[in-house]
């Protein structure tokens, strides 16, 4: 099976799911609310992604391991779209760099993508491409098209309890967003209670996930559980910023689905999957923003893969830390 099929496996642990929704006591405090007012926020975002796998087809047995790194700057500007019930903002991305390195049974391969979207990448240290130098361009954009929707702007909604909306755009840009978002509440992985909290107050929230990227889960899907618990305030730089701590363990056993890929249909069955996450919100209430957020994802996956009376098993060990920070 091809290297590209084990990181789209990977990514399955990139997103950060942040989820749950229970009554919480009173509290006199006003409530916790996204403004958008600013002419513009732009946040810079990075993502660390590590996987260990074993993969057994035909009686042997092999050993895959995959380092992964993305960051990307991204500016909010509001709209004259907007309206009473969504706050509609422009997202541009920019300043995209990205770095793979992979081990496995083709070799050692590294790529790296820099800010002026220039790629290199070697295989057991032999050249590959260097688009900078023109050597084997198209081979560097067939690996770079997964990430090329990063590059397209467009706009998408988000209420004031950090509900997310809509995507607009091309259609590429649509469907990036809508699939990186599928396993998480909000454009920044919290969405506030309509009733204030309190400091040591929690509150809940759960979503039903009919995909798991790439992976189209059988029947009503799984619910992923989340919880939200607001902790004392800090003092950044002498301002007061709001803390909440995230925290989700879950356990699933006998799932089932298909993954689609190269125009070929796997069946794919997993017998257990173990997720445990934690993270960190820091808000600025005056302000309405967002200021920090970060999550910690470690998961531990076995599952099979059938297409035509073969089968491959994986067993898989990842771990996702990702952070999004306000720069102005």
């Amino acid at each position: 099976m091809k290297y590209s099929l084990f990181i789209l496996l990977a990514l399955m642990a990139l997103v950060p799911q942040f989820l749950f929704a229970k009554a919480i006591p009173k509290s006199t405090e006003p409530s916790f609310i996204f403004q958008y007012m600013e002419d513009t926020l732009v946040y810079s975002m990075n993502m660390e992604i590590e996987t260990s796998s074993d993969v057994e087809s035909g009686g042997a047995t092999q050993h895959i391991e995959m380092a992964y790194s993305l960051h990307y700057d991204f500016k909010l500007t509001q709209t004259e779209e907007s309206n009473a019930q969504w706050h509609r903002l422009r997202l541009e991305p920019s300043n995209i760099q990205g770095h793979w390195d992979v081990k496995g049974p083709g070799g050692h391969i590294v790529v790296t993508l820099d800010s002026n979207a220039q790629m290199k990448g070697t295989q057991d240290e032999t050249l590959l491409f260097d688009t900078e130098n023109g050597i084997g361009v198209d081979q560097a954009q067939e690996f770079k098209k997964e990430i090329y929707p990063l590059y397209l702007s467009g706009s998408m909604e988000l209420d004031s309890l950090g509900n997310l909306g809509k995507f607009y755009g091309d259609l590429p840009f649509e469907e990036f967003w809508n699939e990186a978002t599928l396993g998480q509440i909000g454009m920044f992985g919290i969405v506030f209670p309509e009733k204030s909290v309190a400091v040591g107050q929690k509150w809940q929230k759960s979503l039903t996930m009919k995909k798991m990227s790439p992976i189209e889960l059988d029947g009503k899907g799984v619910k992923v559980p989340i919880i939200f618990t607001r902790i004392a305030d800090s003092l950044e730089a002498e301002k007061r910023l709001n803390v909440f701590d995230i925290f989700s363990s879950f356990k699933y056993k006998n799932l089932s689905g298909t993954m689609a890929q190269s125009g070929m249909t796997f069946k794919v069955k997993i017998p257990q999957m173990d997720r445990i996450g934690s993270g960190r919100i820091l808000f600025d209430k005056t302000r309405g923003v967002l200021i920090h957020a970060e999550s910690n994802n470690n998961i531990i996956a076995r599952m099979s893969l059938a297409l035509e009376g073969e089968t491959a098993t994986l067993t898989m060990h990842a771990t996702n830390v990702s952070s999004i920070d306000l720069v102005k």
